[in-house]
């Protein structure tokens, strides 16, 4: 048992786009947030179709259930509404329902996020120029 709202149980249970794709070339993006070290790491790989939409989206998490949950969360809502919506640390807190402790990983999961898409759309800013 998780200690998880059932929401958060099931996208830890069943996280959803966990992995990372394996692409390379024209709007790929890569963020990172935390460190091994410290107990949680998160990593975030956005692939952006040339309208820079993010067509793909996939995840490492070395964490938590919640920091996984977040992820799992977060990846289904950035493909869903895409970069225009992007999820915040508040929004999964709030949709996951967790703890006030749980908000510095959520923070984490954003930032790599953040990174993610914004060196995918770099990337897709200079192959339509």
């Amino acid at each position: 048992m998780t200690g998880l709202t059932p929401l958060a149980e099931a996208h830890f249970r069943q996280p959803r786009n966990a992995g990372l794709p394996e692409t390379a070339g024209s709007g790929v993006g890569t963020g990172r947030a935390g460190a091994v070290g410290s107990g949680i790491e998160v990593v975030f790989r956005v692939v952006c179709g040339t309208d820079g939409a993010p067509r793909l989206v996939g995840w490492e998490c070395q964490g938590c259930p919640a920091t996984i949950a977040c992820c799992s969360w977060a990846s289904e809502r950035l493909l869903r509404h895409g970069a225009a919506v992007m999820p915040t640390a508040l929004d999964m807190q709030q949709a996951l329902e967790l703890p006030a402790e749980a908000l510095s990983r959520a923070l984490l999961v954003e930032d790599a996020i953040r990174e993610a898409v914004a060196e995918a759309a770099m990337h897709c800013d200079n192959e339509t120029r």
